[in-house]
């Protein structure tokens, strides 16, 4: 039988309640180098001494896999490296035959976690329905652009990430 793993962003350390519930958690050095406050670092530290977290690090092969795929669908802009760090890890483990799910309430991650058929689970939020793929666009000119500009060619506007279409997941 497959041994059941939650890989756990920040969100899930500092609702330190959610933590103790699970049976056990993992993460990424880089979600433990994101908690800023010394309350939620301490959290981390008392659920790894407890044996409730465990830090492991992602394959840099897989942290590369997963950054591919964020970047074709254009929501790498919107990721940490520690978001790119637990998918990577989450999908390490799942093609090591592992029962993975990510919890997060982060929703580029969920998008990014469900295109790679990893399960997740919200904390405190609805969760997601659809995936989306994400373009540069211009507020000023109303226009779509290829990945990679940061600012519009025409008028010069600042291009922000716009959901270019939606999946519906059933």
């Amino acid at each position: 039988m497959r041994r059941r793993v939650v890989v756990v962003d920040a969100n899930a350390i500092i609702d330190h309640d959610a933590l103790l519930a699970l049976e056990t958690a993992v993460t990424t050095p880089s979600v433990i180098d994101e908690l800023r406050d010394e309350r939620s670092r301490l959290r981390a530290e008392v659920s790894i001494a407890m044996g409730k977290l465990k830090v492991l690090s992602p394959s840099s092969e897989y942290v590369a896999r997963v950054a591919r795929l964020a970047e074709q669908v254009g929501s790498f802009p919107k990721l940490s490296e520690a978001d790119v760090s637990i998918v990577a890890l989450a999908l390490e483990l799942k093609e090591s035959g592992e029962s993975v799910a990510v919890v997060t309430d982060d929703y580029a991650v969920m998008d990014l976690a469900r295109r790679l058929g990893i399960k997740c689970k919200p904390l405190r939020t609805s969760g997601i329905r659809s995936t989306r793929a994400w373009a540069p666009y211009c507020p000023a000119c109303r226009r779509f652009y290829e990945r990679g500009l940061r600012e519009c060619p025409v008028c010069g506007a600042k291009l922000t990430l716009r959901p270019v279409r939606a999946r519906r997941r059933r």
